[in-house]
């Protein structure tokens, strides 16, 4: 018998609560603690992948409102101190971090190149792993959606 998929949250800020709460009402077994997302199993990226719904319906997952729609907007609203920072996302505020992307995409940023780039405006979702150049790597991806 296969053990069940346990996830560790520890931390992460709204990357990590907007997985906790979605794994959670998955029904996966979820621990919190301090400092960034673990998650242990062959689907990984699949989960991380998972939290752009939850993004895009307004925190709403089926008939349950999860996250208030006034957070998720607070969290794609570039930061006084930072406009390429909303509230623990990364922004393309000016189309400046990637010239590629349309100005709607965000990202969550990892230690070691682990990126979860979300681009409502073309329908996307990429999870990165070990990748040095986030930029260079969603250009290619952009350029291959558009070839027939």
């Amino acid at each position: 018998m296969t053990e069940p998929l346990r996830i560790a949250v520890v931390g992460a800020g709204i990357g990590g609560l907007t997985a906790a709460v979605a794994l959670r009402h998955a029904g996966f077994d979820v621990e919190e603690a301090l400092g960034s997302v673990a998650f242990s199993g062959p689907f990984s990226n699949l989960l991380f992948a998972g939290v752009e719904p939850l993004l895009s319906a307004n925190g709403r997952w089926g008939e349950r409102q999860l996250l208030d729609p006034a957070w998720i907007a607070h969290e794609r609203t570039p930061s006084l101190a930072n406009p390429e920072y909303g509230a623990l996302w990364w922004l393309n505020t000016g189309r400046t971090a990637i010239p590629a992307a349309p100005e709607s995409a965000y990202w969550a940023a990892g230690f070691g190149g682990h990126y979860v780039y979300i681009d409502p405006a073309n329908d996307l979702v990429v999870v990165l792993r070990w990748v040095p150049d986030l930029a260079g790597t969603i250009t290619r991806v952009l350029q291959a959606q558009k070839t027939p």
